[in-house]
């Protein structure tokens, strides 16, 4: 697409479009944090209350549970991935004189980033807590 000359106004009008995706993709990843706590709550209410007798089924539980929070860890790292590169293009969008008015942030997505953001500060609660249900499932 080529450049357009906007005025203010559309260019306040393009950041809005911009920031309101970046706001839906914030609730999916506070979604599947929110989801992944649920998951460790319920692996370790299963151990708390649980007869001693179901060890190999809690083992089950845990692993299936560990698995769950892998995919839930990739899910969050997937939308901030995305929720990333619109910030990005709102970076742009808000420096350039001229737009092309454009909501594809394809080329601010990298595979850096994504990594960097699977393996983030708060990705360290994901990692934490299936080593912990790993654990669990091994002492069981």
């Amino acid at each position: 697409m080529s450049a357009i000359t906007g005025n203010g106004s559309e260019k306040i009008a393009h950041l809005g479009f911009v920031q309101s995706v970046i706001r839906s993709h914030e609730a999916p990843a506070l979604m599947a944090k929110a989801a992944a706590i649920v998951v460790v709550l319920f692996v370790y209410a299963a151990y708390l209350f649980a007869p001693p007798s179901g060890t190999v089924r809690l083992s089950l539980l845990a692993l299936i549970g560990a698995f769950l929070v892998f995919v839930l860890w990739l899910v969050d790292g997937h939308y901030n991935s995305i929720r990333a590169s619109y910030v990005a293009l709102y970076d742009e969008v808000r420096r350039a004189e001229n737009t092309d008015f454009s909501l594809d942030a394809s080329r601010f997505k990298t595979t850096d980033q994504t990594s960097k953001l699977l393996i983030s500060q708060p990705a360290l609660l994901y990692i934490g807590s299936i080593v912990a249900i790993a654990a669990l499932s091994l002492t069981a």
